[in-house]
């Protein structure tokens, strides 16, 4: 579910305390190729970027005594932010500062933990990227925070005890979200083709025309 915590780091970045990658020195990432997967697993990152990419690769903004690490467990690729953080500290909001920007096949299927995690989009429906997304453990998951046009073609999400926010500069051409204990708010993003699967336990908040574009299946 959203909570302090999370409102707090969604207020500062909407005013700005809160850097984009664009807007930050080049010099300031560290690049790294990553092995290609079928499944990402990130966990314990205040800002997770994801863009479509045709190769896989992570950008990491550069932190004295930075603790992130990255491994191949069989065909899951698991990024940790720090293994000296304990789950405890993790659900108290304690998480990495550091940004990573994570460049993405669609064929790659991402699932993040105690995350805030940004969606880029595309400019058009040939740009537009698809993805499936696991959320879980207060995972955040946003998209198109400067209300600018940022176009999705297919989302799969998955959240358990998470939230997702679209800002209204958001399109998405069909959306399919299963939500347990969750939230999702639409913020009055253009979604063509939505279908929810909810609990008696999570928060819908649906706007304008999505109300009508809409299929419900109650767990």
């Amino acid at each position: 579910m959203m909570t302090a915590v999370h409102l707090t780091l969604y207020a500062k970045y909407k005013r700005g305390e809160y850097s984009s990658f664009e807007k930050m020195k080049e010099g300031r990432f560290e690049e790294h190729a990553l092995p290609t997967v079928r499944y990402v697993s990130v966990t314990g990152f205040r800002s997770c970027n994801v863009y479509r990419a045709a190769t896989p690769k992570i950008r990491i903004f550069k932190m004295r005594d930075s603790r992130l690490a990255y491994k191949v467990v069989n065909d899951t690729l698991v990024i940790t932010s720090d293994s000296s953080q304990t789950e405890e500290d993790m659900v108290q909001g304690k998480t990495s500062a550091q940004t990573i920007n994570l460049y993405l096949p669609e064929t790659e299927e991402l699932s993040a933990y105690h995350t805030e995690l940004f969606l880029n989009g595309g400019t058009d429906s040939v740009t537009a990227p698809s993805w499936t997304i696991n959320i879980s453990k207060g995972t955040g998951l946003y998209t198109s925070w400067d209300n600018k046009k940022a176009v999705f073609n297919h989302l799969q999400i998955k959240e358990n005890g998470s939230h997702v926010i679209f800002n209204r500069g958001t399109v998405i051409n069909e959306l399919n979200i299963q939500t347990n204990q969750s939230a999702f708010n639409d913020q009055s993003a253009d979604i063509k083709h939505l279908q929810l699967s909810v609990d008696d336990n999570s928060i819908i908040i649906l706007q304008g025309k999505n109300m009508q574009n809409i299929n419900i299946l109650k767990k």
